[in-house]
């Protein structure tokens, strides 16, 4: 009886789990992408909370900033982790984006030029600096559920589960490659990867607590 109880407090404690607040750039890709790896990864554990296609980096950040002040009237929310995921690209107002994302504990997921790089690198190894229409039609190439004149959104299931680590890998080769070339968010690169690893953590958390 006394498991019984420790098992009901312990569930009782998890159940307000930390949230994963995401505000987005796009309103399909990115969105799609993570609903996806979280049902494939944690089977949905994780409490994910998309806030998508709000616009250029600067508008996004500024939800995101929103968002969080939001929050912090919730007695539940000190574990809480707000993400701001945009694009390089060719955004006029990226460096004020990641300069108030600093200044106000907002987390960054930007990739360069574009989402679509983490896509590729599910698949192969890409270190030539790319435009963004190119690197959306190397996605297409390689998943063909995304297109570049239809829907542009990569949800190839076998990818994001068998893929991922070495998706991971790439990524982190990249931004070490883009670090020693003294260009951090250079292209190509992303930090996408250290959201899907947060939530992943988070996951691990959960399950150990189980």
């Amino acid at each position: 009886m006394a498991r019984a109880k420790n098992l009901r407090r312990n569930r009782a404690v998890l159940a307000p789990a930390a949230r994963v607040v995401v505000v987005t750039e796009g309103a399909l890709t990115e969105p799609k992408y993570l609903r996806s790896f979280n049902l494939i990864h944690t089977d949905n554990a994780i409490r994910l909370v998309i806030r998508p296609g709000i616009g250029d980096p600067r508008a996004v950040v500024e939800r995101a900033v929103q968002v969080k002040k939001a929050l912090r009237g919730d007695s539940l929310a000190g574990q809480d982790t707000v993400w701001a995921v945009f694009d390089r690209d060719e955004h006029p107002r990226f460096p004020e984006a990641v300069d108030m994302a600093k200044a106000n504990d907002i987390l960054l997921a930007v990739s360069n030029p574009c989402f679509e790089i983490w896509g590729v690198f599910h698949y192969r190894e890409f270190d030539a600096p790319v435009h963004r229409h190119d690197c959306q039609r190397e996605l297409a190439r390689l998943c063909t559920s995304y297109s570049t004149s239809g829907s542009k959104v990569f949800d190839d299931s076998a990818a994001i589960a068998q893929n991922y680590s070495s998706a991971v890998a790439r990524a982190k080769n990249s931004r070490r490659r883009r670090q020693e070339e003294e260009r951090p968010e250079g292209n190509p690169s992303t930090r996408i990867y250290l959201l899907t690893e947060h939530i992943l953590k988070l996951y691990a958390l959960r399950q150990s607590a189980d």
